[in-house]
């Protein structure tokens, strides 16, 4: 019934916003979105073990956007992911952005409301597909591999108020800041199961984080930074202090772009905590032992990501690009050997609502001493609407 009513809502909200938009010229409904063909295939020891073709609607989003002065800005960003489908239970619906903006001056905006925060330079920007080369999005912002791992446990996704400028220092130099406050990662919130307060953050902990930045002519450089709490109740263990350090680069010369970027998360664990997690992992051992089912408990949670890639625009219209990301954790099976990947691609810009994009994409990694190597040939249409 709720899933009705949602959609429900949202065919209201557009019919509405539609009509709204005819007589009022300051409410703005445009959005993205991306359509996909991939052959997936999957090798385990050199011997084909996965070999797929598919269609899908990888990302659509929904913006809405309205002014009520030269100071202040509404916005609402409506995301739907792989395919989304409640009846079929594939894909994901969610209000990735609802927010109020306060702009006084170009050194002062104060945003508050349901927001993506400032974390190195892809984080704001990671599903804008018309202005981003790629289909499948660097490692750790593509909703594709959320299979593997989460999102959250490299980048802050969601914050509830961020207060950010930028400011000249010189006639080349600007720099830019940053800093937010939200809730902790979504597995803190109560689910539409969990109780009364439905989607209240259930720790007494919250999320801090971010971003200096410094732009000179087509340099982009800066560092960012968040503290939370990873919650660890599955292991029957109270939250520990997570902290993320990143650093990014963009330079662009010559008709070249370069982009990288550094993403390290710590976890402060005890010795008391280590030897809980310890303990854990001896008994889920032993269960298994004796018939049960195989358990990973992990006994640290530390994880780093690189990612570069170098874009060349050919002409006007076409481009082509070439990168290399690198992932490692130690809670987590498809990377704990590190996760390598390898892509090259391209496109035309048919127009500049228009892209039709190619890549070739491949991961290599190790899991319980198997040799794992996945290939994705990728096909896409990103528009503008």
């Amino acid at each position: 019934m709720k899933i009705k009513q949602i959609i429900l809502s949202l065919a209201l909200l557009l019919s509405v916003s539609s009509a709204t938009f005819g007589q009022n010229n300051d409410l703005m409904i445009y959005g993205y979105f991306q359509n996909t063909f991939n052959r997936l295939t999957v090798n385990l020891n050199d011997h084909l073990d996965w070999d797929q073709n598919s269609f899908i609607m990888q990302q659509m989003n929904i913006f809405f956007s309205k002014n009520f002065g030269p100071q202040l800005t509404s916005f609402v960003n409506l995301e739907f992911t792989n395919s989304f489908s409640s009846s079929s239970n594939i894909g994901n619906f969610k209000v990735e952005e609802a927010w109020l903006k306060y702009s006084p001056y170009n050194s002062l905006n104060i945003k508050g409301g349901t927001l993506i925060p400032s974390f190195n330079a892809m984080n704001e920007i990671k599903n804008r597909t018309v202005l981003l080369p790629y289909i499948y999005r660097p490692m750790v912002y593509e909703t594709v591999f959320s299979s593997q791992f989460s999102n959250e446990d490299f980048v802050p996704t969601t914050a509830g108020l961020q207060i950010y400028g930028n400011m000249a220092v010189s006639s080349d130099l600007r720099f830019n800041y940053a800093a937010y406050i939200g809730n902790l990662s979504s597995e803190n919130l109560l689910t539409n199961e969990g109780g009364l307060a439905i989607a209240n953050d259930t720790s007494k902990f919250k999320l801090f984080g971010g971003r200096l930045g410094f732009e000179y002519e087509n340099l982009a450089i800066g560092i960012s930074g968040t503290s939370d709490r990873k919650t660890l109740n599955d292991f029957k263990i109270p939250s520990v202090a997570r902290y993320r350090f990143g650093a990014y680069l963009n330079y662009a010369v010559a008709g070249f772009e370069l982009e990288a970027e550094y993403i390290k998360v710590t976890h402060k664990l005890n010795a008391g905590r280590r030897s809980q997690l310890a303990a854990a992992a001896s008994a889920a051992f032993a269960e298994f032992l004796a018939g049960g089912d195989y358990v990973s408990v992990p006994t640290a949670f530390d994880k780093k990501y690189y990612h570069v890639n170098l874009l060349y625009n050919i002409t006007n219209q076409f481009f082509a690009y070439g990168g290399y990301d690198f992932l490692t954790t130690e809670d987590n099976i498809f990377s704990m050997g590190g996760l390598n990947q390898y892509t090259v691609g391209g496109g035309y810009r048919v127009t500049d609502a228009i892209v039709l994009k190619a890549q070739y994409l491949n991961q290599k990694s190790t899991i319980f001493g198997s040799n794992v190597d996945r290939k994705d040939y990728l096909a896409a249409a990103s528009i503008y609407f």
